[in-house]
């Protein structure tokens, strides 16, 4: 009889922790806070297919790692698939607030910067 198993493409070339934890590459960015790294980890994952839990720990990792806007867009994306799950609706409902002035902060402060240099 062949035991033998057939390793998924997905988890060839990974170690056994990274196989069983689809997030292993999110947390290596976030402990590196490398937010450019987190964001190739998150574009690997297939996130229709990760848990509530999943969700709510890639918010905490992208905010770990610096990637704020990322950290709001996963909440959504997770209260979008389990809208009945509290962790991830409080911290969609707090990031839209806190994300949302920091873009508008960051937008104002471009235009802004170059304007008072002329002065």
């Amino acid at each position: 009889m062949n035991t033998r198993t057939t390793i998924p493409k997905q988890a060839q070339g990974l170690s056994p922790d990274e196989v069983k934890d689809p997030l292993a590459g999110l947390v290596a960015a976030a402990n590196a806070k490398d937010d450019m790294a987190f964001l190739t980890a998150y574009e690997q994952i297939s996130w229709p297919d990760q848990t509530a839990v999943n969700f709510a720990r890639a918010v905490h990792l992208a905010l770990t790692a610096g990637a704020h806007i990322l950290a709001r867009d996963l909440a959504q994306e997770g209260t979008d698939l389990y809208p009945n799950h509290a962790e991830l609706l409080a911290g969609r409902n707090y990031l839209f607030g806190v994300c949302g002035m920091r873009v508008i902060y960051t937008v104002f402060m471009s235009i802004l910067r170059p304007i008072q240099g002329l002065i």
